[in-house]
């Protein structure tokens, strides 16, 4: 086993650190990704996208879409928000997801015992894909056309599932977890059974995420190629405490802000959701997971599990390979990064939008005609009532009688503008 080091420097692997000496260098690689998206415009482009995507305004409200908001030092404009952009990436995902994906085991050898693993499996397969990982693989597509990356963690949750046996404790529970105190309620503790440990039938644990809560070297050419991985993942707070009964541990994870508090978390760093960011009570807080694949440096690779700078666990890599796969469409050049295709559109979207408005806008301010009448003309608002304004003005002599005033309108150009624009973000 590789030597682990107690602190960071020039001659040592951050990764082969331990404890809190681990945590606070897996924060603060976190950190770091979380600048560079933010110094080399992707999360810029993200937030664009995802607003533009879901329909919200600048602060991330959601209104935008579903009303018409003001604009304008006056709120002289009617702001609109077309459905385009949303529209032609549903299209992609469709054709795209339309045909289910199907997975044929094929057998070593001729034996039966063979042939019954490859059943076993394509019915195990199949009865994955209708609890939840079809689901999960179109609302990846959908991540890979709006964040550019769809991040998927698939590991293995040994407290999933129903208790399947139990065995003798050989050191008391309260010994391992390093605790002074009788224990109480243990998920790792058979209620019906005093000194037994619980075994669960186990179960997959997979989970979908974005760019930002997959923090990774960007510095290599393939998004393949990287070592290691850290995910932003989130838990309950009081599941935390149950898992994690030592003093030392339930302290940080009591001071853990919730997820939406969180000084590392999207809403905060990308300012997506101002309005909702200091109104949430949850019980939800963010988990660091940190993988490191085998490698010279680190043979047997490497695990931690960390809450608001604290290792609540750590030690060999539990899985053959990184439980993390990364998809993306396609990935900046030279750099471990995605990019969507629909990005290019970005910007034909939002010139659709703000013709639109200016459209609306001048129907709306100048879509019924208006009277143009001298002061003194006898001329009563009463007289023109209706879709009618009067607007009076000194006159000199000799002027002409009352008359509509000529107004701006939508003129045929500006149609034909839009749907030039249209046209080129479909083509796009």
């Amino acid at each position: 086993m590789a030597e682990r080091h107690r602190a960071s420097s020039p001659n040592s692997y951050w990764a082969l650190l331990t404890g809190d000496d681990l945590g606070s260098e897996i924060q603060e690689r976190t950190t770091d990704w979380a600048k560079f998206l933010e110094e080399r415009g992707t999360a810029e482009v993200m937030r664009s996208s995802r607003r533009l995507w879901m329909g919200r305004d600048a602060e991330g409200g959601v209104p935008a879409a579903s009303r018409l908001s003001e604009g304008g030092e006056q709120g002289e404009l009617l702001l609109v928000m077309a459905p385009l952009y949303r529209a032609t990436g549903e299209a992609i995902i469709s054709m795209t997801t339309a045909q289910r994906p199907t997975y044929d085991g094929t057998a070593r050898d001729a034996s039966a015992a063979s042939m019954s693993a490859v059943k076993l499996a394509e019915q195990i397969w199949q009865y994955e894909l209708d609890q939840r990982i079809e689901r999960l693989g179109v609302q990846a597509t959908e991540r890979m056309l709006v964040d550019g990356e769809a991040c998927w963690f698939v590991g293995w949750d040994h407290m999933a599932g129903e208790p399947a046996a139990t065995f003798p404790e050989e050191v008391p529970l309260e010994e391992a977890l390093n605790l002074s105190e009788p224990l109480e309620n243990s998920p790792y503790r058979s209620p019906e059974a005093p000194g037994q440990r619980l075994v669960y039938s186990g179960g997959l644990d997979v989970e979908l995420l974005s760019m930002h809560d997959c923090v990774r070297d960007p510095d290599w050419r393939e998004i393949d190629q990287c070592q290691w991985v850290v995910i932003r993942r989130r838990m309950n707070r009081w599941d935390l405490h149950a898992l994690y009964p030592a003093e030392d541990h339930r302290q940080a994870i009591q001071a853990a802000p919730s997820a939406r508090q969180d000084q590392g978390h999207y809403f905060s760093i990308y300012n997506l959701d101002q309005r909702r960011q200091g109104t949430s009570r949850s019980d939800v807080v963010v988990v660091l997971e940190f993988f490191h694949k085998r490698s010279a440096a680190v043979p047997q690779g490497r695990y931690a599990r960390v809450v608001n700078g604290k290792v609540l666990e750590e030690g060999d890599l539990p899985y053959p390979n990184l439980p993390v796969v990364i998809s993306s469409a396609a990935t900046e050049h030279d750099e471990a990064v995605g990019w969507s295709r629909q990005w290019i559109v970005l910007g034909l979207a939002q010139a659709i939008d703000a013709a639109l408005s200016n459209m609306v806008s001048t129907e709306q301010a100048w879509g019924g005609a208006n009277i143009l009448a001298p002061k003194g003309s006898d001329l009563d608002v009463a007289d023109v009532a209706g879709a009618f304004q009067l607007i009076e003005w000194n006159a000199q002599p000799n002027l002409p009688p009352p008359a509509p005033m000529a107004h701006p309108e939508v003129s045929s150009g500006s149609i034909g503008y839009v749907q030039l624009l249209q046209g080129l973000l479909q083509q796009a």
